[in-house]
């Protein structure tokens, strides 16, 4: 996990089935029906000067701890894509509530 200093937000990598990596930074924790979820925002990081380049889709991810404690994440059926997406605009609407209505919508990370 990287930090980029200046706003202190915490950037990870995940790797794709090409093995190549990409930046999220996380956005907000769901908790729904006993599942964990993370709505992860996509972004070009600068992994030599730690800054953030860009940023690009929001993606959900369900979140769990392997048997060893490790922190795991792994794609969603299009049915939590489609009740977490509920969720997820809700509390977007409340946290920025003077924001535009241009939320671009959840999306499973299935590149």
């Amino acid at each position: 996990m990287h930090e980029h200093d200046d706003e202190h937000i915490d950037v990870f990598a995940l790797k794709d089935e090409e093995g190549e990596e990409h930046f999220f930074v996380l956005l907000a924790e769901i908790e729904d029906s006993g599942n964990n979820y993370w709505v992860c925002e996509n972004v070009d990081f600068d992994e030599e000067t730690n800054e953030i380049t860009s940023k690009g889709n929001i993606y959900l991810f369900r979140s769990f701890e392997d048997k060893d404690g490790t922190q795991m994440l792994d794609s969603v059926s299009d049915e939590e894509l489609q009740k977490v997406s509920k969720i997820w605009e809700q509390m977007s609407e409340e946290l920025y509530p003077d924001a535009e209505s241009d939320e671009q919508p959840l999306e499973d990370e299935e590149e």
